[in-house]
């Protein structure tokens, strides 16, 4: 009976094989293989990740011995048709590998990842060298260790031998490689993001039992009773389901209570998978859609057609050259800041869920991903996902999952959420499109930009950029809407269809007058036909900091912006001050010699960052002044002197926010200051928790 073999081609993970690579599909993997799945292969000695590209139902030729196939990753595969040509398109437009293209709609920590392992060797096998029948004390202290030991990761007895402070340990491990008295062996790591699981909690009993047990519970004022009617209260509360450690937090129950109520049935034990879920410490309020100003009732008009309609109407219209007309879905909606470009986001993500579809909503910054979420959040309550790389593992695993499932259709996100799974996709923003960190400058590099075309031409989807200050690619290629229905013709286009909003929305003129008439306050507004009160743009004033030196200000702010602020904190509201260089000072020199203090690594001038005002991790202790490099994180003491002279004559030149912060505490005593850069905002959540903080004026 003939085999029935298979030829898979294998785009690994790693970067290092460029071109995938050609294995056997086992016999007991033919029902289970497709493309797109994720595979485990042998390459050399080792276990790799990748994703299988095609497949040949056929007998491999009989000059070549394939390697076979180890093993599946998932069931279902991780790439679909549209993703892998998405991938295939970066490869080639990037020229970048295409495992490595794939491996960027591949959530981190879903592969294994190859480890070594470090053991005694099973028939240790001598070289004949001078040394072999005579080990030195360093190499019996290393062979002892793993002897204990037995098979362990290399990495981990890498860090018991930094533990124990073994002199020369690494060198008499490659010593006894040699000897072969231990080997290096290779084995795959399980992956770092699995489904967690955890005990849930049911109440069994019905709303007519229940105050018959509380009152049994209550009749003997027992503290084990007190705590076990808590959590019968909690879990009707609760709408008679909860977590179990949640539970036993809130109520101080035990987990022998849980399994006292189960015993006479009160509550159900029972083991399902927990979703971590990033957006669930955000608080949001349930939203209705305001009503649209004149300016952006024009740009919906246009957006929403192109949402609901298909490219091509059908019967095809003809243009004069008798090729079929396409109505174009691709935009670039240029509108001042707050003149309501997320509102149209968000009718548009509304159409296209009515469709069935999902949404792709790209922002340029992770920190700003919390506050368009809660955006999201509030008009679409329980289906947005949260996607950036400063997610947990297990975070971006049950988010990619639910993402996969349909579950969530709408996705915001940093430029690696445009590789979300979505199965069926709708509308495409990006927000602040001239942004660069749209384009990543790390391999695999691209420019997200043109992947959101590629995808949501894929999908047939509308695209959308969005930006007060477009760049000019984007500019150079948007005509009016009237131009661009002359021109578009049937052969693909790069033309942008321009929708403008040039006036800036404060709010409805009741509301504002309320307002007005509360604060004491005659707001300078212009009214609309429609009610609505637009803000004219601020004026924007240059002044010249000599003149203001000759004048005899020293000081830090100049004598408008110093009565600025003065006036803004009577008046009770609140500034922004931007400055683009962290610390206290953005560069230190000799007076003397003119030295300047370089970092030893890249060349560039140290910032000097004062007492709690950094993040590297440096052994300097915290209560003092640090030098700091912002490219690779070296860091040193602030010296006495000179490095170089020896002068004491040590000068702080520039300026850094936490100067600036100084500034502002000294100059207003009674204001309430925040630092917003990437020293106060780098832990987890603090970039919402300091923006909240101004949003609620605090």
């Amino acid at each position: 009976m003939a085999v029935d073999w298979g030829v898979a081609e294998v785009a690994l993970i790693s970067s290092a094989v460029s071109q995938p690579l050609s294995y056997r599909i086992p016999e007991a993997l033919h029902d289970h293989l497709a493309v797109g799945s994720g595979v485990i292969v042998p390459l050399r000695s080792q276990s790799v990740p990748g994703i299988v590209v095609q497949v040949w139902r056929q007998a491999p030729p009989t000059e070549y011995t394939l390697k076979p196939i180890y093993a599946l990753v998932d069931t279902i595969p991780l790439l679909d048709a549209k993703r892998l040509a998405l991938a295939r398109w970066i490869c080639h437009e990037y020229h970048t590998p295409l495992g490595r293209a794939c491996a960027l709609m591949i959530p981190p920590g879903l592969t294994p990842k190859t480890a070594t392992v470090i053991q005694l060797a099973e028939q240790p096998v001598r070289i004949k060298t001078r040394s072999a029948d005579v080990i030195t004390s360093a190499q019996a202290g290393v062979l002892a260790v793993v002897r204990q030991c037995g098979p362990i990761l290399e990495r981990k007895l890498a860090a018991r031998f930094k533990r124990l402070q073994l002199p020369g340990w690494r060198q008499s491990l490659a010593q006894l490689l040699d000897l072969g008295l231990i080997e290096r062996m290779s084995t795959l790591e399980l992956p770092r993001a699995q489904p967690t699981r955890s005990t849930l909690v049911q109440l069994t009993i019905g709303a007519a039992t229940l105050p018959l047990v509380l009152g049994n519970l209550a009749a003997k004022n027992l503290p084990v009773n007190v705590r076990r009617a808590a959590a019968l209260n909690h879990l009707q509360s609760a709408n008679g389901m909860a977590w179990a450690d949640w539970m036993l937090a809130e109520t101080g129950a035990t987990r022998a209570d849980l399994l006292w109520m189960q015993d006479r049935g009160y509550v159900l034990l029972g083991d399902a998978q927990r979703w971590r879920d990033p957006l669930a410490d955000i608080d949001y309020i349930s939203k209705t859609a305001p009503p649209l100003t004149s300016d952006q009732q024009s740009a919906w008009d246009r957006l929403r057609i192109a949402v609901e309609s298909p490219v091509t109407t059908a019967p095809a219209p003809r243009s004069a050259t008798n090729r079929p007309v396409t109505r174009l879905r691709e935009f670039l909606l240029r509108g001042v800041t707050g003149s309501g470009k997320t509102e149209l986001y968000l009718r548009a993500v509304e159409v296209a869920l009515k469709q069935g579809k999902g949404a792709i909503v790209l922002v340029p910054e992770i920190s700003l991903t919390p506050q368009t979420a809660r955006r999201f959040l509030e008009r679409f309550p329980g289906r947005v996902a949260l996607v950036h790389s400063k997610l947990r593992p297990g975070e971006r695993y049950d988010t990619w999952s639910r993402i996969r499932s349909g579950e969530l259709p709408i996705v915001v996100g940093a430029r690696s959420a445009l590789f979300a799974p979505l199965p069926n996709i709708g509308v495409v923003v990006l927000d602040e499109e001239h942004d660069a960190s749209y384009k990543q400058d790390s391999p695999p590099h691209y420019d997200a930009r043109r992947v959101a075309m590629m995808l949501a031409r894929q999908h047939d989807a509308a695209l959308v950029y969005g930006s007060a200050t477009p760049s000019l690619e984007a500019l150079a290629r948007a005509h009016s809407p009237d131009d661009v229905d002359r021109r578009s013709t049937g052969e693909s286009s790069d033309q942008l269809t321009l929708l403008e909003l040039p006036n800036r929305v404060r709010g409805h003129a009741d509301r504002i007058a309320d307002q007005a008439a509360r604060l004491g306050v005659a707001p300078a507004l212009v009214a609309d036909e429609r009610s609505v009160v637009y803000q004219p743009l601020p004026q924007v004033q240059i002044v010249d900091m000599r003149a203001e030196l000759r004048g005899g200000n020293t000081g830090m702010f100049s004598g408008i912006l110093h009565m600025a602020l003065a006036e803004t904190l009577q008046r009770g509201e609140q500034a922004i001050l931007f400055l683009n260089r962290r610390g206290l000072a953005s560069c230190v020199v000799c007076r003397d010699c003119g030295q300047p203090l370089l970092c030893p690594n890249d060349g560039v001038p140290l910032t000097l960052h004062g007492i709690g005002g950094r993040t590297t991790r440096s052994p300097v202790k915290a209560d003092q002044p640090l030098l700091v490099c912002h490219h690779c994180d070296h860091s040193e003491p602030m010296p006495a002197v000179c490095p170089g002279c020896g002068s004491p004559r040590i000068k702080q030149i520039g300026l850094g926010t936490q100067r600036v912060e100084d500034a502002v505490q000294k100059e207003f005593k009674n204001a309430r200051i925040v630092r917003w850069d990437k020293d106060s905002a780098s832990q987890r959540g603090a970039a919402d928790n300091l923006l909240q903080r101004f949003v609620n004026r605090q």
